[in-house]
């Protein structure tokens, strides 16, 4: 079963009317971002970058079929 609150003042406060045993184990799951919503963009914004490979990528499916041949065609039995 899952139930909704919000924290307040470092509490957990559930929603109205919610009541769960004394004693009870609960696990929390944040199901919105804390703090400002562009900052927090921004960090992850920041692990954005270009990346070379040293050879051209791409969906050509020509040359993926080609690779895929050659690997299946491969006994690797060179090492």
């Amino acid at each position: 079963m899952t139930y909704e609150g919000k924290v307040q003042n470092g509490v957990v406060v559930l929603a109205e009317g919610v009541r769960l045993p004394e004693g009870c184990s609960v696990q929390i799951v944040p199901i919105s971002p804390v703090g400002d919503v562009q900052a927090l963009r921004q960090r992850f914004e920041n692990h954005f970058g270009a990346v070379d490979l040293a050879r051209p990528v791409g969906a050509d499916n020509a040359s993926i079929d080609a690779d895929l041949a050659r690997a299946y065609a491969d006994d690797h039995e060179d090492g």
